[in-house]
């Protein structure tokens, strides 16, 4: 049976050329400011024609999303390679967990251009709220085994609150700075302490 070209974009054949769309957008946004990359400098930097990007991805903002998907998993595997496996309490978990956040911003270009740039619509750059809840939730209960239902929600909730706070105040941080400084950070985990209390 002879494949159609639309079946072709949804084999690994798409998925290569998925990855090599995402990669040349990524090399992209290293080199240039955000709103400066068109999809048409996307498929240049990917050596392929724009019509392969439009069989794949609807608009730019599909392209964003994308990369800020593939920023939360490295994220998350950050964040797995750097906890603790224990915490002497919720403050000291929500503390050590904002430095490790603040490292890998600081560390990686992308996420500030991307994660926090005012071009990017905030709808885009936020977690999907139910992968959020889960993830927090996984976290919470995993350093926190023995805790009941209730008080369980309640940390989920608090450390909710706390990465709302976080993002704001890191927001602020890269958009007067470009970065992250060490003072910054003490500042922040002070008050993502506080926070959580």
């Amino acid at each position: 049976m002879k494949r159609t070209r639309k079946s072709n974009y949804q084999t690994n054949i798409g998925k290569n050329r998925r990855r090599q769309i995402i990669q040349a957008a990524k090399t992209l946004c290293e080199l240039k400011a955000v709103e400066e990359i068109k999809l048409k400098d996307i498929a240049s930097e990917a050596g392929i024609p724009l019509t392969s990007i439009y069989n794949l991805f609807t608009n730019l903002d599909a392209v964003h999303a994308e990369i800020v998907n593939d920023l939360w998993a490295e994220l998350l595997d950050y964040r797995k390679n750097h906890l603790k496996p224990t915490y002497s309490d919720f403050c000291d978990m929500v503390g050590h967990s904002t430095q490790i956040n603040i490292e890998f911003i600081r560390q990686n270009t992308l996420v500030k251009k991307i994660m926090y740039s005012e071009y990017i619509p905030s709808t885009i750059k936020s977690a999907d709220t139910d992968l959020l809840q889960k993830n927090i939730r996984e976290f919470v209960s995993t350093h926190f085994t023995h805790t009941q239902k209730d008080e369980l929600n309640a940390l989920c909730e608090k450390f909710r609150k706390a990465i709302v706070c976080f993002d704001a105040l890191v927001s602020d941080c890269i958009s007067r700075n470009g970065n992250i400084s060490r003072k910054d950070e003490v500042e922040i985990i002070e008050i993502i302490v506080k926070v959580s209390k």
